[in-house]
């Protein structure tokens, strides 16, 4: 099965959105962890990841 992760700035958490540093810093992680980063009409930061990579970044280890 494959997921699309978003990591989003917006701010429906009442939080002020991720500076553009910070954006610039998520995207380098996730391409030093092998992701592939693309941006969604939101403008949010996505990945599509299957299973594995759901479990690996969620830190659960079987």
């Amino acid at each position: 099965m494959k997921y699309e992760i978003r990591f989003s700035d917006s701010d429906m958490l009442k939080r002020k959105p991720i500076s553009d540093e910070d954006r610039k810093e998520l995207v380098w992680i996730l391409y030093k962890l092998g992701y592939s980063t693309y941006e969604t009409m939101d403008g949010d930061v996505a990945i599509t990841a299957t299973d594995e990579d759901v479990t690996e970044l969620s830190g659960i280890s079987e």
